[in-house]
This record gives C-alpha cells, structure tokens and sequence, in this order.
C-alpha cells in the first residue's frame, strides 16, 4: 500500500539476507543485532543467498492461482472508467521490471504517514494538520497509496465528498484491487445524492466478493430510496444470509413490509433487527409508526 518495493529475507545458517534495491546480508553468530551490512564484501554469500530465495520464490508462484479478472462488457466498462472506477479489480501483481523505492530511504515518509494516522485516532483531531502531513507525503512521492487513501478519508470526514472522491480515484489507480478505497469511493457518491454512481461502485465490488453484507445492504438501500421494493428486499435477504446479524438488514426488511401494508412481517423483522442490536434507534421509530398504524 505504499508503492514501494517489497521486502524478503532468507535465512540460510548463520546468514540472513533482506532482498531489496539495496540487498543486506547480515551473520547472525557474529552480529544479532544486525548492525553491519555485509553484503559488499561478502557477495559470494549474498548471491547464494538471492539464487535460493529466487527458487522459493519461482516455487511458491508455481503453487499460487494467478487471479481471474472479472468479465464485464465494454459499456459497463467504459462507465466504470469515468466515474472513476478502476475498469478491472483483481489482485495486483508486482512488475519486477518497475523501478521500486527501498522502504529504507523513506523512513521520513513513513513516519509523517504514522503521524497521520495516529492524528486519525482522534474525533477532535486537526485534520487540517493531517491533510497538510500526507500532501507532504505525496508530494515527494505519489506512488505511495495509502497516503492518497487517508486524504479521501480526511476530507470525506469534513464532508468534502467531492474532493475525497479525487484522492480514492488516485488510490485505485495505483492499486487497482484496493477494495477499501472502492467502496469509500461508492460511499462519497452516495454522500453526494449521486446514487447511479453510487450503485454502479457496489455492484462492481459485489462482481468480484459477493460475499461483502455490508456492500449489499448498501446497494439495498439505494434501490429501497427509489422504490424497488423488490430489488431492495432482495439485497437485503442476501446480506442476512452472509451475516444474519446486520441488524440494519433487518430494519430495511421491516420498512420494505411496512410500506407494502403487512404490518404482521414489518413487526416481525423489526423485533428481530431488536433482538440483534437493541439500541437501533430506526428499529424503535419504525415499531412506534407500526404500533400508531395497527391501532
């Protein structure tokens, strides 16, 4: 999530070597601390050590299934594309022909990110100061996405919806799998009354993890505000049957019963959202509508 290159290490006798744009050896008997980098002066080592990782390496990639990119068609694509929405979500795979940063000339960018998030702990953090601390972040090095990620969180949590939709926008298109940036992106749209876009991120996500309830009870109540009574129910069924304890779920089956006039199933689903979570405050205001309703 940074855009930097990965770290490995093999351990081979007394011998340790971190693979990096600037390998390190290290002999465990002599230096536990790791204090001296040897691998200069120890090359024959070193290089034994890089031929035995790189057969790991080649083995572990023989076993692993290569991902399977979802099929959409050209139009769904084409939409897709300019709303900002990667056109493809499927695991990212490390170019080894792609220059990478070695994590360890960019500690300082580690720590203003660390700085960031700790700030984000914080309900009555500066998020000012934090937008200010993760642009430095970009600004020296773009690739770095997560730092694009925490500012569409940032702003999305000053209401700057549009702007937050910029920064994830930038995320995917540095990590095109990044399925926490997608749904804030679908979030965002949806925070702007932009619903088409809103719903066409959730369906994206669900093509590829049809098992996210939370994605569905999502996609659920945009059709539930437009009136897609059935549609809504249906995502909503689905969300209960990959986490019955969505008590929201609940509630939204309860409303869909309600505005179709079966007051037996609106209190039925109702109580049951209660039975999940007893603090639902929706659940109580629909059970009083009900009860005015019924009597």
């Amino acid at each position: 999530h940074y855009g930097w290159s990965a770290l490995r290490a093999v351990r081979l006798g007394q011998y340790k070597l971190i693979d990096a744009p600037r390998p390190e050896l290290f002999d465990l008997a002599a230096d536990p601390g790791e204090t001296t980098n040897l691998f200069e002066s120890r090359r024959d080592v070193g290089n034994r050590l890089q031929r035995t990782l790189r057969a790991l390496e080649a083995q572990f990639a023989r076993a692993g299934a290569p991902p399977t990119a979802e099929t959409i068609d050209p139009e769904t694509r084409a939409r897709l594309t300019s709303l900002g929405y990667v056109s493809s979500f499927v695991a990212t795979e490390t170019d080894e022909t792609v220059a990478r940063a070695d994590p360890k000339d960019n500690i300082a960018l580690f720590n203003l990110m660390s700085d960031a998030r700790d700030l984000g702990h914080d309900d009555d953090a500066d998020t000012a100061k934090m937008i200010a601390l993760l642009q430095q972040v970009v600004a020296d090095d773009p690739q770095v996405i997560d730092a694009w990620f925490s500012l569409g969180n940032v702003y999305y949590r000053r209401g700057e919806f549009s702007t937050a939709l910029g920064h994830f926008s930038k995320a995917l298109a540095l990590k095109p799998d990044y399925d926490l940036a997608l749904i804030n992106m679908a979030n965002a749209y949806r925070a702007l009354g932009r619903d088409d876009e809103a719903l066409a991120g959730y369906e994206h996500y669900l093509r590829v993890d049809p098992k996210n309830a939370w994605v569905h009870y999502q996609a659920g109540e945009i059709h539930l505000d437009r009136g897609a009574l059935d549609r809504a129910s249906e995502y909503f069924r689905q969300a209960l049957a990959i986490d019955p304890k969505v008590a929201a779920a609940r509630v939204a089956l309860g409303a869909v019963a309600l505005t179709q006039g079966d007051a037996a199933t609106a209190e039925r689903e109702i109580r049951a959202a209660l039975g999940i979570a007893a603090d639902v405050r929706l659940a109580h205001f629909n059970l009083g509508v009900l009860l005015v309703l019924t009597v």
